[in-house]
């Protein structure tokens, strides 16, 4: 029978904690997020086809695409960068259909962190389903 000492599984448990930076150094980093949607596939929601957008939100900064009128294949390629950034705000990809002067239909969304968004996928066009949408999108932390 094995018997360890308190402090020996306490120098063990000490060698299996990660590294990380003091939490005022991770708080303070921010950099600016550059994110290109470049197109998707979305459901008909004006007779035959949609007017769809979407709005991106990258911790509480919001941009949007233009409208694509009447199409359920829409070709954005739009891009924007986002500035204050780190890896732990939510980035939010929320699909409309334009229907003014009454309030735009809901196509779908989907939102993670950024370093959640970006993990093994930094600069990588990727495909994403928002509800019963689909956008294709990228984006990268931007340098200085």
């Amino acid at each position: 029978m094995l018997f360890a000492t308190r402090a020996a599984v306490a120098a063990f448990a000490l060698t299996c904690l990660p590294v990380l930076a003091p939490a005022s150094a991770q708080a303070d980093t921010t950099r600016s997020l550059y994110v290109k949607v470049y197109e998707g596939n979305v459901p008909a929601k004006d007779l035959f086809n949609s007017d769809p957008y979407v709005s991106v939100t990258v911790c509480e900064e919001k941009a949007q695409t233009p409208v694509d009128d009447d199409t359920t294949r829409p070709r954005w390629h739009w891009s924007y960068t986002f500035k204050n950034v780190t890896p732990a705000c939510r980035i939010k990809f929320h699909v409309y259909d334009l229907d003014s002067p009454v309030h735009d239909d809901d196509l779908g969304q989907i939102q993670m962190t950024v370093g959640q968004f970006l993990y093994n996928n930094e600069d990588k066009r990727q495909t994403l389903r928002a509800g019963d949408s689909y956008i294709d999108v990228k984006a990268r932390w931007e340098t200085s």
